[in-house]
């Protein structure tokens, strides 16, 4: 059913949700804290801001008219893809600034021992993610958290997160109340989660007494090792630091004992050390348990597992549906000649009945029952195959073995008329190149007149595989012997006669010494040199 609407009728009917829009870009405004002339431009995507009404809106309520310079289909895929490129190690992109805020205000609840309620605004909206806060808590007794969005500014009904028991919380070795630590967080993607709690006991070690007298001592490994603890323990005090806006049964940061100094000397007797202990969470939320996911991981695998089966089903449904076609088509055409008249009959009316089956009873069948139909139809339709196959490889296999035949008869003739080229050859050896190709020739003219006398509906009585497997062997009995290099010729005497003028030079130079050159002059004048 095809429609017109005119622009002013489709305004009328839309007067509510432009309303809604219009209050939202409100809104939006004034959560920035932006004043209008901060504002640089105002970029709007989507299919929406097509729409003039929209951009009539923008302009009312920024002052400014919207610019459309990005792709307004394409811009917020390409964001998310960018800040999985940037999120994901594989890839290397260029720095941006992206900072996420939390849309809604968290909230957390608790009650103290006495019974009173406290809470507390955790995370305000627009608040920067992903965040960490340490909430400190003064406990004699497990205690239950609960954290919830506050009803201020969220839009749904269901206003609860999750709810936190934080146990194995017991009264110190005075009776007073444990120093626990509660870590919140808001990931990355925007979840809240009681990231740990902990609480720090205090316990007497043994400390010897040191002589006054004593050197400095030797720095050890030992010394070493509680310079790097002390460094650890300083670092894990920045992150201890109280968050702004703590419980207010919290204790303050500064409340906790100072650190002795480098240089005080240590006394004999117990001494009093700090060991944090994690302390174990009981969750409930709308996320699903553990046992959940694996049992969801395990329907997963099921059905997966079906889907494979199903798939296999249809391939094999699908490769007895391609073999009927394909063999039928070539059963009246390139494969006519090697099947008898009433053998190429039967065959299509069971490749007929076989289509048929496949629309009717056979559309829902197991696996197995395809499998065992397409080997019922090549058990008729391979042979076929092969034997046209056959009667097409055989000629050129019985060539290259007729011309490797011939090969070594010319070499045997041109070394029998005493041919310089091959006057190396051993004659023990070209006689058995003549021998094997004498009985190689009677073999591959007895097998080729076998092949001839051969119907096209018959198979044939040696394969071109068994052919070429001949023609391997017969090459390497005879080609190490006709390819056999000839030998270098000798140089012997040459050798000889320039070591005897050798040895003649050596004498004369011993009886008569260095011979001198005559055109040099008794008068000569030796050069100058420093």
């Amino acid at each position: 059913m095809l429609c017109s609407i005119c622009r002013a009728e489709f305004e009328d009917l839309a007067v509510n949700a432009m309303a809604r829009v219009e209050k939202t870009l409100t809104a939006c405004l004034r959560d920035s804290g932006l004043r209008l002339e901060d504002i640089h431009s105002v970029e709007i995507v989507g299919g929406s801001s097509r729409v003039p009404a929209i951009k009539r809106l923008i302009e009312k309520v920024f002052h400014q008219t919207p610019s459309t310079t990005l792709n307004q289909d394409e811009a917020v895929a390409r964001g998310c893809a960018l800040q999985c490129a940037m999120l994901s190690p594989a890839f290397k992109v260029r720095e941006f600034s992206i900072q996420d805020v939390q849309p809604y205000t968290i909230r957390l609840l608790w009650q103290d021992e006495t019974g009173q309620k406290g809470d507390m605004d955790v995370f305000p909206k627009n608040h920067q993610v992903p965040f960490s806060k340490l909430l400190t808590f003064f406990r004699r007794s497990p205690f239950t958290l609960q954290a919830e969005y506050s009803s201020a500014d969220y839009p749904g009904q269901d206003r609860f997160i999750a709810s936190y028991t934080i146990n194995d919380v017991a009264p110190n070795a005075d009776g007073g109340s444990q120093k626990v630590k509660v870590k919140v967080r808001v990931n990355i993607h925007g979840n809240f989660l009681v990231a740990s709690a902990s609480l720090t006991k205090k316990e007497e070690v043994l400390v010897e007494e040191q002589d006054a007298g004593d050197a400095t001592p030797m720095e050890t490994d030992d010394k070493k090792t509680a310079t790097k603890n002390g460094e650890g323990s300083s670092e894990e005090a920045k992150e201890d630091e109280q968050a702004p806006g703590a419980p207010a049964d919290a204790a303050p940061a500064s409340d906790a004992p100072a650190a002795p100094e480098a240089t005080e000397k240590k006394s004999a007797g117990p001494k009093k050390v700090s060991r944090t202990v994690d302390l174990p969470l009981d969750t409930i939320s709308h996320a699903p348990t553990a046992g959940d996911i694996n049992q969801l991981f395990e329907s997963e695998s099921k059905m997966a597992a079906s889907d494979k089966l199903e798939n296999e089903r249809i391939n094999a449904k699908n490769a007895v549906e391609e073999y009927v076609y394909d063999l039928r088509s070539k059963l009246f055409e390139e494969l006519e000649a090697f099947v008898a008249e009433e053998d190429r009959t039967a065959l299509s009316r069971n490749l007929e009945e076989t289509e048929n089956w496949l629309y009717e009873d056979g559309e829902d069948c197991q696996k197995q029952v395809y499998v065992d139909k397409l080997d019922e139809l090549k058990k008729y339709g391979e042979p076929i195959k092969e034997r046209r196959r056959e009667r097409l490889e055989l000629p050129g296999a019985f060539e290259a073995l007729m011309s490797a035949i011939q090969l070594a008869n010319k070499v045997c003739d041109q070394f029998a008329a005493g041919d310089e080229k091959f006057d190396h050859l051993d004659s023990a050896e070209v006689e058995k190149v003549q021998k094997a190709s004498s009985e190689k020739l009677a073999w591959t003219e007895q097998q080729m007149g076998a092949v001839k006398a051969t119907s096209n509906f018959e198979a044939v009585p040696i394969t071109s595989s068994q052919v070429r497997s001949e023609l391997s062997a017969f090459e390497h009995l005879v080609r190490p012997i006709i390819n056999k290099p000839k030998p270098k010729p000798k140089v012997l005497e040459k050798t000889e006669e320039n070591a005897a003028n050798t040895e003649h030079q050596e004498e004369d130079q011993k009886t008569n010494g260095p011979s001198e050159d005559p055109s040099k002059g008794a008068n000569e004048q030796p050069m100058d040199v420093d």
